[in-house]
């Protein structure tokens, strides 16, 4: 298995995913996890605010393809 996808793995299972929400619009932007993605999401979008889910339960994760 390459280094990245056991690094993926840990940082999908292991760390704290947040929901990304948007400040004028109050509905979910986008998801992240751990605290270098909040950083990097506040980076762009110093307004956004963050509500931590369960993986399973993240809306833009398990979002069906059409």
């Amino acid at each position: 298995m390459k280094l990245w996808m056991v690094r993926l793995w840990l940082c999908r299972h292991f760390t704290p995913h947040y929901l990304v929400i948007g400040h004028y619009t109050k509905i979910a932007i986008g998801c992240t996890c751990g605290k270098s993605g909040k950083a990097d999401v506040l980076a762009e979008e110093p307004l956004a605010t963050f509500k931590r889910v369960r993986l399973g339960a993240c809306p833009i994760c398990n979002e069906k393809e059409d």
